[in-house]
C-alpha cells in the first residue's frame, strides 16, 4: 500500500494539462482508482477496471457505492475509511461483473477535480492475503475442533506460548491463560518428564533436526494427568535462526492405557505359559525359523538362540524317537491335522528329557501349511512318579510275598526253638546232645534273623519309637561301626549342629547303619572311606516337582556315602528288590538294602540313592522332625525266669507250635488251657465263665482271628487281659492293640525264656492293680 500513498493534497491547484499527466501517472499505478464526484465517477484507472472486470461504459451513472458488496457498504461510511490522512483503510469486497467478488483494502482521499470536490477511492487487490488467512482460518477450525492441539512458544531462555488452539480447553486451559506471559510451555509438562522431555529436546537440537517426537505426561488444570505424543517441529527466519517452536500435541491417553492393559494381559499371559512350565513355540514352516519362549531355558537349559529353527529341533530329538517324530509331524502338515508326539529331547548338559509336544497347523488359501504354533511339556517329572509308582508297586507286591513267607516261617521257628528249650531243659548239664541243640538253636537264631530281615522289608516288623538325637546315637555306636570295617576303610562322622529330634527305634537305626556300612565295604575291596553325616533339611513345593519321590517337610537327613565302585542305573533301580544281589554266590542274602528299605518306611521316611560307576555311592536317608525332646534309653536288663500258678488260655492254630509253648508253660507252673482258633477259645472261656488269668493268643487264625476273639472277650468279661503272639505289627495286627489296657504284644519267633518273661510281667502288673 505504500505506492497508493499518492500525495494529492495540492490536486486543487491543477490545471487541466496537470490533471491529464495526473491521470497519466494514476494509470500506472498498480492499485486501483476511482475518482467520484456529486455526478458520478469521474474517473476509473485501468488497474480498478480489472480488478471489477468492467471498461469505462459500465461507470455511468453509478456510485461506487454500487460496485461494493451490500454487506460492506457501510464500511464506507467508516472514519478509518474516510480518513484525511490516510493513515487508516478498511477491507471489503468488491463486486465483479461476472458476478464474483473480490476482497480489496480501500483508502479514502478529499480532492478537487476538474474545479470540483471529489472523492478519490484507492483500492489494493488483498485477495491472495485473505485466501492465505481463510486457509488459515481452516486449518485453525479443524485443529479447533480436532483431536491435536497446536501449540507455538518462543525459544529459550522464556518458552512462552505465543498461540494455541480453541481445543486446549479439553485439558481446562482457556488458550488466554497459556499465552499469559512469562508461563512456560514446560509447565504444563508433568514434573517427572520434564527434566526428560528437555533433554531428548537438547539431543535432538543438538544433531540438527528439524522436528521430533516423543511421548509424556501433562497436567491439567484440574489435576488430571494425560498422555500426549508431542510432534515438535522448529520454525527458522530467511537466515536461519531459530525463531520459535510448533508443537502438535495428541492426546493418546486411552492409547497409553490400552497399552497398558495389552502388556498386562502379557505379562499375565507370559506368567501363566510359565506357570505350565510349557515351551511355547511359533514356526515359520516356510523359513524354517522358530520363534521360542523363554521357557525353554529351564525345561532344556538352552536360550531362544541356541534352540534355532527346525534343523536344530530335529538334530535335538533322540536318534531312536527322531525317525518316527519327523514322519508324524510331516503327516500333520500334509493333512492339517493336529501334530501330537511323544518323545525325548536333548538339554543342554546332554541328558534327555520326556517331552509331549502338541501343535496347531495353518495353512495358506492354497491349503499349504505355512504354520505352526504349539507347545512342548516337559513330562521327565511325570516319567520319573510313574517309575517311582511301579517300583513302589512291585517293592510292595515283593513285601506282601515276603511277609507271608516270613510268617509262616517265623511259626516254624518259634517250635522249633521252643522245643530246643524244653529239651536242654530235661538233659543232665554233661549231656553231649547239648552241644548240638545249641548248634541248632544258633542256626535258629540266624533263622529268625533272615524272618526279621524279610519283615523289616515288608515294613511288617514290630518297632519301638522313641523321640532320639540321631548325633548322639551314632556317637555311641561309631565303636561299633568300626569293627565292621577293615584297617583299608577309613570312617568319618560328620554331625550337623543343633540337630533335629526324630521318632526312631534305636535297635532298627543300628540295622540301617549295618547294612549300609557292609554295603560300602563291600564296594571298596582295595579300600576308601565311609562318610557318615547329619544334617537338617528342609524339603519345599519346588524339591517336591523335580524329585517326585520326595515330600514337603523338615527332615534330619542321614547320609552314608562310599568311595567305592558305585552301579549303574539298572542296578541302581533294583538294589531295595528283596534277594537281588551283584554279590558272588554266598556272599550276601540280598536282603540287606531291603531291609534297610522297610526300616525307613517304617519310620515314615525317606531314602534315595545317588551313584554313578566308578564314583562311589551315596545313602541318603529323610527322618521327619519331630517336636518332642529326645529321651536317652539304658540297656535292658533281663530278670530270672519266674513261673506260677496262675490259669493262662493258649489260643494258636499251629499244633506243633501249641504243644511246645503248652509244655513249656505248664512246665513253669502254670494251669494251661489251649484251643485251636477264636471260636474254640471262646466256647471254653463261655463254659468257664471267663475264669482266666491270661489269654496268650495268636492274631491271624482262621475261623476267628485274635482281634474278634478279644472284642468278643472284652463285651463279657472286660478283666481278661491278652497277650498277642505274632510276627506282624502294622498290617497283621490291629491298630488299636497298642491302645487297650490290659493288651500286649510278643513277636515271633521267641523262645521259652523271652515268653515266660512276659507273662509273668503281665500277670504281676494285673496283681499290683497296675491294669
Amino acid at each position: 500500500m505504500a505506492r497508493e500513498q499518492v500525495d494529492l493534497a495540492h490536486a486543487r491547484e491543477l490545471t487541466s494539462l496537470e490533471r491529464d499527466r495526473l491521470k497519466q501517472l494514476l494509470e500506472r499505478l498498480p492499485v486501483g482508482v476511482v475518482v467520484e464526484q456529486e455526478k458520478g465517477i469521474a474517473f476509473v484507472n485501468s488497474a480498478f477496471l480489472r480488478m471489477v472486470d468492467l471498461d469505462e461504459t459500465g461507470f455511468k451513472n453509478q456510485a461506487i457505492r454500487d460496485l461494493v458488496a451490500p454487506e460492506h457498504r457501510e464500511k464506507l461510511l467508516d472514519p478509518g475509511c474516510r480518513s484525511s490522512h490516510g493513515a487508516q483503510g478498511v477491507e471489503l469486497e468488491l463486486l465483479r461483473a461476472n458476478g464474483s467478488r473480490l476482497w480489496v483494502g480501500c483508502r479514502v482521499h478529499h480532492v478537487v477535480w476538474a474545479e470540483k470536490p471529489a472523492t478519490v477511492w484507492v483500492f489494493a487487490d488483498i485477495s491472495e492475503r485473505k485466501a492465505a488467512e481463510a486457509q488459515r482460518e481452516a486449518i485453525f477450525q479443524l485443529f479447533s475442533q480436532g483431536p491435536v492441539v497446536l501449540f507455538r512458544w518462543r525459544p529459550a531462555p522464556e518458552r512462552s506460548v505465543s498461540f494455541v488452539t480453541d481445543n486446549v480447553r479439553a485439558w481446562g486451559f482457556e488458550p488466554e491463560q497459556l499465552m499469559a506471559y512469562p508461563r512456560s510451555f514446560h509447565e504444563l509438562v508433568h514434573p517427572e518428564d520434564r527434566e526428560r522431555v528437555q533433554e531428548e529436546a537438547r539431543r535432538f537440537f543438538s544433531q540438527g533436526a528439524n522436528s521430533w517426537s516423543h511421548e509424556y505426561r501433562i497436567v491439567c488444570l484440574d489435576g488430571k494427568i494425560r498422555w500426549v505424543l508431542d510432534r515438535t517441529v522448529v520454525l527458522r527466519d530467511g537466515q536461519g535462526r531459530v525463531i520459535g517452536f510448533d508443537g502438535y500435541l495428541l492426546d493418546i491417553s486411552e492409547l497409553h492405557e490400552t497399552r497398558r492393559i495389552l502388556e498386562e494381559e502379557r505379562l499375565r499371559y507370559a506368567a501363566a505359559l510359565e506357570a505350565t512350565g510349557e515351551v511355547v513355540y511359533d514356526w515359520n514352516v516356510r523359513t524354517g525359523e522358530i520363534t521360542w519362549s523363554r521357557a525353554v531355558l529351564k525345561s532344556f537349559g538352552l536360550t531362544p538362540e541356541e534352540m534355532g529353527g527346525i534343523v536344530e529341533w530335529t538334530e535335538r530329538i533322540h536318534p531312536e524317537d527322531r525317525e518316527r517324530v519327523t514322519r508324524v509331524l510331516a503327516e500333520s502338515l500334509a493333512s492339517g491335522a493336529p501334530f501330537e508326539a511323544e518323545y525325548r529331547f536333548a538339554r543342554a548338559n546332554g541328558s534327555y528329557a520326556h517331552v509331549f509336544d502338541r501343535g496347531i497347523v495353518e495353512k495358506d488359501q492354497a491349503g499349504k501349511a505355512v504354520r505352526m504354533v504349539g507347545a512342548m511339556a516337559d513330562l521327565t517329572g511325570l516319567k520319573k512318579m510313574e517309575e517311582q509308582l511301579r517300583l513302589s508297586q512291585r517293592l510292595e507286591a515283593l513285601g506282601q510275598l515276603a511277609g507271608g513267607v516270613a510268617h509262616d516261617f517265623n511259626n516254624l521257628l518259634t517250635a522249633m526253638m521252643g522245643t530246643v528249650d524244653l529239651m536242654e531243659r530235661k538233659l543232665p548239664a554233661n549231656d553231649p546232645l547239648l552241644q548240638d541243640l545249641e548248634s541248632l538253636r544258633q542256626s535258629a537264631q540266624r533263622a529268625a534273623t533272615l524272618t526279621r530281615q524279610l519283615l523289616a522289608f515288608a515294613r511288617r516288623q514290630v518297632i519301638e519309637l522313641q523321640p532320639l538325637d540321631l548325633n548322639k546315637h551314632l556317637e555311641a555306636s561309631l565303636q561299633m561301626f568300626r569293627r565292621l570295617l577293615p584297617e583299608t576303610v577309613r570312617l568319618d562322622f560328620i554331625p550337623a549342629r543343633q540337630l533335629g529330634t526324630i521318632m526312631a527305634d534305636p535297635g532298627q537305626l543300628d540295622q540301617i547303619l549295618v547294612n549300609l556300612l557292609v554295603n560300602a565295604r563291600d564296594a571298596m575291596p582295595n579300600g576308601g572311606t565311609v562318610t557318615i553325616e547329619t544334617e537338617n533339611v528342609l524339603i519345599n513345593g519346588e524339591y517336591v516337582r523335580q524329585h517326585p519321590w520326595a515330600k514337603q517337610g523338615r527332615y534330619v537327613l542321614l547320609t552314608v556315602s562310599d568311595t567305592g565302585v558305585g552301579m549303574d542305573e539298572a542296578t541302581r533301580q533294583r538294589i531295595f528288590e528283596p534277594f537281588f544281589t551283584t554279590k558272588e554266590p554266598g556272599k550276601g542274602t540280598g536282603l540287606g538294602l531291603s531291609t534297610v528299605y522297610g526300616i525307613v518306611k517304617q519310620h515314615d521316611g525317606m531314602i534315595h540313592v545317588y551313584s554313578e560307576p566308578g564314583r562311589g555311592t551315596s545313602f541318603k536317608i529323610y527322618f521327619p522332625v519331630v517336636e518332642r525332646r529326645a529321651v536317652e534309653v539304658g540297656p535292658k536288663v533281663e530278670g530270672p525266669v519266674v513261673g506260677g500258678s496262675e490259669r493262662i488260655l493258649l489260643v494258636e492254630d499251629e499244633e506243633v507250635v501249641r504243644q511246645v509253648l503248652a509244655e513249656s508253660l505248664a512246665a513253669l507252673g502254670y494251669e494251661v488251657l489251649t484251643a485251636a482258633d477264636g471260636e474254640e477259645a471262646l466256647q471254653l472261656l463261655e463254659e468257664r465263665s471267663f475264669a482266666v488269668d491270661l489269654v496268650v493268643s495268636d492274631v491271624v487264625m482262621p475261623r476267628m482271628g485274635g482281634w474278634e476273639l478279644y472284642q468278643k472277650v472284652q463285651e463279657k468279661a472286660p478283666h481278661v487281659c491278652f497277650l498277642f503272639s505274632t510276627g506282624y505289627s502294622e498290617n497283621a495286627v490291629h491298630v488299636d492293640f497298642k491302645k487297650k489296657e490290659g493288651v500286649f504284644l510278643i513277636t515271633k519267633p521267641y523262645g521259652l525264656d523271652s515268653l515266660a518273661r512276659k507273662v509273668r510281667e503281665i500277670l504281676d502288673q494285673k496283681k499290683e492293680g497296675k491294669i
